[in-house]
């Protein structure tokens, strides 16, 4: 993960390549932006593992666990409709 001192080594590389004349401040800028995104994505996907081992650790359930689950409730019940319709003898007319 990125950390205050890698933040500060890069910039202090990137103004050193400036000053010496190897980069010019554009590329400068680019880099340091590439390096943000960089960290950024490094920051999120840890801070996405961390709320996942949280949540299971809860016993939640996700979102696609419970849809499927609602799939295979509404499966049996029309599995049991059917064949409670199957199973039931007609009814007698009375006279």
């Amino acid at each position: 993960m990125a950390n205050p001192n890698d933040l500060f080594n890069a910039v202090r590389n990137y103004a050193n390549a400036l000053n010496n004349g190897d980069n010019t401040p554009a590329q400068m800028m680019e880099e340091v932006n590439t390096w943000f995104k960089d960290s950024s994505q490094e920051i999120k996907q840890r801070i996405e593992k961390e709320v996942i081992k949280s949540v299971e650790k809860m016993g939640f359930a996700k979102k696609s666990e419970v849809e499927k689950l609602r799939a295979e409730i509404e499966k049996l019940k029309s599995a049991k409709k059917r064949s409670a319709k199957k199973t039931t003898p007609p009814r007698k007319k009375k006279k």
